[in-house]
């Protein structure tokens, strides 16, 4: 037998084996990332509120599909990106202010006081846009959801189906129930006491409580990235039922899953 004879089972066997085993699995394609830190003070005191949120990259083919077989049909094509919703969580500081008003033609003042509280319910969105500035890289439109939320395996969730818990006000035993007025909603930022304490005239009652964050339900928070870089910081200002509202915020775009400040009251 010559050596080609040799050489032949030899490679035959092999192939074989190679068949068998396939060429590995494949390896799942990597995700990119953005990490929201927003950081709110009110009126320019100790007052603050803080939102974190980490979002992954959706084609909109993924968030869109119905439009994306239309587009399909006519011989085009959906393209984009969109945020699917990872996680988002909320802080919130106790505050008390008051504003100038009358009462039976007297000056007066009314009072609003809300309590430390924190939220897991919390839903925003957001997708990458074209740059206003051709000399920057990427721009981004982001914003906190109000009717609904699209989550990272590209699901959209209505927020009046899903499950919320907060606390209303609280009976204690003895005492007269505390009035409540106008209506608790569901909205993109819901914390876990949902409530706060007005005085006026007299009387005292319970309100539902807006976040400041609820200004990002109409005003998307719109930035980009210098050339080459990962991360933008950056500053908005805004007046918010009567309050003046001063946000610094960060966006970190990462492989990473995990957002490197999650839940901690820092930036950097």
């Amino acid at each position: 037998m010559n050596k080609r004879a040799k050489i032949f089972p030899s490679l035959c066997v092999f192939m074989l084996l190679w068949a068998w085993a396939g060429p590995g699995p494949l390896r799942p394609a990597a995700k990119t990332y953005w990490h929201f830190t927003l950081l709110a003070n009110i009126n320019g005191t100790a007052a603050q509120e803080w939102l974190w949120a980490t979002m992954v990259e959706l084609s909109k083919e993924t968030a869109f599909p119905d439009e994306a077989l239309l587009a399909e049909g006519m011989g085009g094509k959906l393209e984009g990106t969109i945020f699917g919703q990872v996680r988002a969580a909320a802080w919130r500081s106790e505050y008390t202010y008051s504003f100038d008003t009358k009462c039976k033609g007297r000056k007066s003042k009314k009072e609003i006081a809300y309590s430390q509280s924190r939220s897991d319910s919390v839903f925003v969105h957001g997708q990458i846009v074209r740059p206003r500035d051709p000399a920057h890289d990427m721009e981004f439109r982001w914003g906190v959801c109000n009717h609904r939320v699209l989550t990272e395996d590209g699901r959209w969730r209505e927020l009046e189906d899903m499950a919320h818990v907060f606390v209303g006000p609280i009976r204690v035993e003895g005492r007269e129930a505390e009035e409540m007025r106008g209506e608790f909603g569901i909205d993109g930022v819901i914390y876990d006491d949902q409530t706060r304490r007005v005085k006026r005239c007299g009387d005292s009652w319970i309100e539902d409580f807006d976040s400041v964050f609820k200004h990002f339900e109409s005003h998307s928070l719109r930035d980009s990235f210098e050339p080459g870089a990962r991360d933008v910081f950056g500053q908005r200002f805004w007046k918010f039922h009567g309050l003046d509202v001063q946000c610094v915020y960060s966006v970190i775009r990462s492989p990473e899953r995990a957002h490197p400040f999650w839940k901690q009251r820092r930036m950097r």
